[in-house]
């Protein structure tokens, strides 16, 4: 009996710049598959490598990708079906879950929405010599499968297998403890990828899973979930658990603004929390009601007032050229960062994911190096126009954004 071999790729993200480079998408695909022989090229650490596919010869080849990472999933996924033939190449992430046609353009089989166990029966599928047709989750030869359920208990997947990854090449880990958002937000599609249900992993899972990242030797560590502190009470069993366990990680999260408290504050920097980067997008209280966030600027400045009496340093993550935006809302939003001063800012430009409200909206294009500049998104999607500004106005105004952000950076 020969053992299937699987070759899962991460594709680099262009630009990004932060040091959380651990797919954790693809960790929680090698559990399920944990009984074969896998192997990762991480390209977002690594050299893509023609030499090691051919030396692997690999059965199947699994590719993720977000819209920014598409065009080089699409690259790797043709040198793979060129210099490996016999491969089957699958191909998965937020990316094709909205734009399914676009993969199949150079994969195999397309995963829809959540992997873990569509990918098992692909690979049991492939191994036992039987069709795909009963797979749900999939698209292939031009047909789309029905959508598959949401995995109902987190608990009951396998935790990653950490062994096959690069791990001396990254420099933090990340860590998913729910899936889905409350939310949904105009600019984003985590609703839409993840179902507007939220689901949670028990704390006592995700220790189990903190302390494997801890006997790997990694210190810090980045909780990944689109809004970490939803359900307070959990937040703080797992801090708790982290304490009793004598875990000691220096740690950061994302959240919202209305969903913290002193009480939370203080158990989360107890148990390692340095950092909590907060969502804003915008200090206006007209561009905030267009794109869904539901939540008040006064919400917002108590949040960071709060963690900074916690002792806990605060990242506002801004976006310039939502829908409404105009040189009165850009002032508003650069008037709230003087008031609550985070210790770090980052801008990105509102950007037409798939999936999102905004691809109803007007596009607009720079050159990459204009766009490069503002850190965050932006980046590998065409960026969104609102019908308040020019092209011009547009530009002008971000650039006066960019300036004004990076002067408070300074200071």
């Amino acid at each position: 009996f020969i053992t299937m071999k699987i070759l899962l790729i991460n594709p680099e993200f262009p630009g990004y710049r932060g040091k959380d480079t651990f797919p954790v998408g693809l960790g929680y695909l090698s559990g399920m598959v944990r009984d074969r022989e896998v192997s990762v090229m991480d390209c977002s650490v690594e050299k893509f490598s023609e030499k090691k596919i051919k030396k692997l010869k690999p059965d199947i080849v699994c590719i993720t990708s977000t819209t920014p990472s598409f065009p080089k999933a699409a690259e790797y996924a043709s040198v793979v079906k060129r210099i490996a033939p016999g491969s089957l190449v699958v191909m998965g992430g937020t990316h094709v879950t909205f734009r399914p046609e676009d993969g199949l353009k150079v994969a195999d089989v397309v995963v829809r929405g959540e992997g873990e166990i569509t990918f098992r029966e692909i690979v049991d599928a492939v191994e036992s010599g039987r069709g795909f047709e009963n797979i749900r989750g999939i698209s292939f030869r031009g047909k789309h499968n029905p959508d598959r359920e949401p995995v109902k208990n987190l608990d009951s997947l396998p935790l990653p297998n950490y062994g096959v990854f690069p791990l001396e090449k990254y420099g933090m880990m990340s860590v998913v403890t729910s899936r889905g958002c409350a939310y949904s937000c105009s600019y984003c599609c985590a609703s839409a990828f993840w179902g507007r249900r939220v689901r949670f992993r028990s704390p006592e899972n995700v220790i189990k899973e903190l302390k494997i990242i801890s006997d790997l030797g990694f210190r810090l560590l980045k909780f990944h979930d689109s809004t970490f502190t939803l359900n307070e009470e959990r937040v703080r069993r797992i801090c708790e658990l982290m304490i009793e366990e004598g875990l000691d990680f220096s740690w950061s999260c994302e959240t919202r603004a209305d969903h913290l408290s002193p009480d939370l504050l203080r158990v989360m920097k107890k148990s390692g929390c340095r950092l909590i980067c907060i969502g804003v997008d915008s200090g206006s209280p007209d561009v905030l009601e267009r794109i869904g966030r539901k939540i008040s600027v006064s919400e917002m400045e108590k949040a960071f007032e709060m963690a900074r009496s916690a002792g806990i340093k605060t990242r506002a993550y801004v976006t310039f050229g939502l829908p409404g935006e105009t040189e009165k809302s850009v002032r508003e939003t650069l008037k709230f960062l003087e008031r609550v001063r985070p210790d770090q800012i980052m801008l990105s430009l509102a950007t037409v994911y798939p999936g999102t409200e905004l691809e109803k909206g007007r596009r607009v294009g720079f050159d990459e190096s204009w766009v490069a500049k503002f850190g965050g998104h932006g980046r590998g999607s065409e960026l969104y126009l609102p019908d308040s500004l020019s092209r011009e106005e547009y530009r002008k105004l971000a650039d006066f954004m960019w300036e004004k952000i990076k002067e408070l950076k300074n200071h």
